[in-house]
């Protein structure tokens, strides 16, 4: 099922290279653009049964997370595609989770980086202070992504925030099939946006729903322009407060809770939402939401044979 709201991609690559690194010293992370902190291994699978093999090696298990261990620094570049034929139903499903914790983890903690940056801005802000000419760039191509205005601060921090693992999961699920979705596997798009016409780096027709949807070269740029979707478009508003709402409680985002907020995802509505709901609580999912990457291992880029 694809969602009504589309996930524009804006043409701001040329202003980001020209952006400076650094701010009074601060290192400014970048906006829409990925950097590892940690050495990068590069490793291939042929198939579900080598990556299943590969996570083993890793010590990856769902139990272990569940029970508070740090996710390993993994991440598939491609679905491998013979997810489907992967028996029983209960091993596709862990390996899937598997699949997509990880990704969701780390483009979370992506968005996270750039919250905290905003923080410390609004706080400068708020003390009187002035912002270095290249904050003030960084600050500007930060609201030109989320949506927001630059000068509302408390606003865009309501946008730029995390997606609970546990509802990021559940939507992968529904829309890709479990990762068995043919469009999935071909666009790295895991939760069917569609793109607008010329506007995406790929695109690919969907015939039977006169539909462009959007491709991106791996995995984690999907995932990351899933959790921009969610946080950019009008249509998820609802979603957005509940989660500041939650902030300001001092609790953590509750994904469960979260669900309501995306009943414009679908044209299933509120079904959609349940359906969302119950996979959350079938899977446990909701203990992932603590889930945090290994600090001490180094990026593990998982290429397949494809």
């Amino acid at each position: 099922m694809f969602p009504r709201a589309s996930w524009y991609v804006w043409s701001i690559a040329a202003f980001l290279a020209a952006l400076p690194a650094k701010a009074d010293s601060d290192t400014l992370p970048p906006i829409g653009r990925w950097h590892f902190e940690h050495p990068i291994k590069t490793l291939r699978v042929g198939n579900a049964n080598d990556l299943e093999q590969l996570f083993t090696a890793h010590r990856y298990s769902l139990p272990d997370i569940r029970n508070g261990q740090p996710l390993p620094r993994v991440y598939l570049r491609r679905l491998v595609d013979d997810l489907h034929h992967v028996a029983p139903t209960g091993n596709r499903e862990a390996l899937f989770i598997r699949i997509v914790l990880p990704l969701v983890a780390r483009s979370n903690a992506k968005i996270a980086e750039e919250r905290r940056t905003l923080a410390e801005i609004a706080s400068v802000q708020a003390r009187g202070g002035t912002i270095s000419p290249a904050q003030a760039a960084w600050l500007d191509a930060l609201a030109q992504r989320y949506g927001g205005d630059p000068k509302d601060l408390d606003g865009l921090l309501v946008r730029v925030d995390t997606i609970p693992a546990s509802l990021a999961i559940a939507q992968a699920i529904d829309e890709s099939g479990w990762g068995t979705s043919p469009l999935a596997q071909e666009t790295n798009g895991m939760f069917g946006e569609h793109a607008v016409p010329g506007s995406a780096p790929e695109e690919v027709r969907v015939a039977s729903a006169n539909v462009d949807v959007a491709a991106f070269p791996t995995l984690l740029d999907g995932v990351l322009a899933y959790m921009t979707n969610v946080n950019r478009h009008h249509a998820y508003a609802s979603l957005r407060a509940l989660r500041a709402q939650h902030r300001r409680e001092g609790r953590h985002p509750d994904g469960y809770a979260l669900a309501a907020g995306l009943r414009d995802y679908s044209a299933r509505g509120m079904s959609y939402v349940r359906d969302l709901q119950r996979l959350i609580h079938a899977h446990r999912l909701e203990a992932f939401d603590a889930a945090r990457l290994a600090k001490e291992s180094g990026a593990v880029l998982v290429q397949t044979n494809r």
